[in-house]
């Protein structure tokens, strides 16, 4: 809608989590990192943690895309809704390994068909790995178990998938009280919110990608602004820049100034800690 207004290709601030024009903070690559060390280095477990719009899902997108375009060697499974009983985790989990044998009952029999699978894919030299998302969620502490259980699964000293814990920082809570899936987590990283140099590259990167020069769009006083009331997450800096925009076109602003992101924060019903 302002695009052309403020000769920009494309809307620079969409509200979806898209990879193709994620900003890679030091942060960001360093989770990466460490997801692929995790998987590379048959570690076992990996838990990453960070506050809501710091970029878990994006990385987790990222990681899982990456592993999805070599199928030949890994087999994701990925579970976005981990509120499920121990059953239907154990079930969900076949059904994306490619498993007919789905709708069991019986966890004996089920985790003897993911041993199955696991062992005909780690004769054949692949991988499995599972991407468990918004694991706060998880209300079952049998289903914590069945995850602890998956790790059970060694062939000559090695795992034979790879398990990858993503979540809000309050899960730190719940598996600290869980010590026998705790203990086998190896790798933990926590994002964290943006500092003020990151915030100004991620709002430049996010410009320059539609086209756009930052300069002069905002002023510098705009972004501190935005920083400072969005506390570094770099989601809700995403949303106040988008809104910026909009409420600047519909004024006929030529440059965005801190007193429209303070008119924008008071529309928005933010306040400023």
């Amino acid at each position: 809608m302002y695009t052309k207004y403020w000769k920009l290709t494309d809307n620079p601030f969409k509200n979806t989590p898209d990879t193709n024009v994620f900003y890679f903070s030091a942060q960001h690559e360093n989770a990466l990192t460490k997801m692929f060390y995790t998987l590379l280095e048959n570690r076992g477990a990996m838990l990453l943690t960070g506050e809501c719009g710091c970029g878990k899902t994006l990385i987790s997108r990222l990681f899982y895309q990456e592993l999805r375009a070599r199928r030949d060697k890994y087999h994701v499974v990925h579970i976005d809704n981990p509120n499920l009983t121990h059953i239907e985790l154990l079930n969900e989990i076949l059904f994306q390994l490619g498993s007919k044998n789905i709708g069991q009952q019986d966890k004996g029999k089920l985790l003897q068909l993911i041993n199955q699978k696991l062992s005909r894919y780690y004769n054949n030299n692949e991988k499995v790995v599972v991407i468990v998302d918004e694991v706060q969620n998880i209300q079952s502490k049998s289903s914590l178990e069945e995850l602890r259980l998956l790790l059970n699964h060694h062939r000559n000293n090695d795992y034979m998938l790879t398990l990858f814990l993503i979540g809000q920082p309050e899960f730190n809570d719940i598996v600290h009280k869980f010590p026998q899936l705790d203990q086998r987590i190896s790798l933990r990283f926590h994002l964290k919110p943006f500092s003020l140099n990151d915030s100004v590259k991620f709002v430049d990167y996010k410009i320059r990608k539609a086209g756009g020069d930052l300069g002069s769009i905002f002023q510098a006083s705009a972004i501190k602004e935005i920083f400072e009331a969005s506390r570094g997450i770099p989601r809700i800096i995403n949303n106040l820049c988008d809104t910026a925009l909009l409420t600047a076109y519909n004024l006929k602003k030529e440059k965005i100034d801190k007193d429209l992101i303070r008119q924008v924060l008071k529309d928005q019903h933010i306040i400023k800690l």
